[in-house]
């Protein structure tokens, strides 16, 4: 059998805290996930699941047509 080991308290558990605020920054030059071509302000782009990790990519509108035969679904 498998040993219990009790969890440690709220009290023992030190959380570092951020000295400053985060801050948001605009991405103005985004790209394909997978091409790696760039998102100009007139190109539509999609967010994707992928089939094996399950992580979120953005791609252009020729891989959104080549992925959703590969398993990919809309996020």
């Amino acid at each position: 059998m498998g040993q219990i080991v009790p969890m440690p308290s709220q009290e023992s558990v030190s959380v570092p805290v951020a000295k400053a605020p985060a801050t948001v920054t605009n991405l103005s030059a985004a790209t394909c996930s997978l091409c790696g071509q760039l998102f100009g302000s007139g190109r539509r782009r999609f967010r994707m699941v992928t089939p094996r990790t399950g992580a979120t990519v953005t791609v252009c509108q020729t891989c959104h047509n080549a992925v959703l035969s590969e398993g990919y679904r809309p996020a």
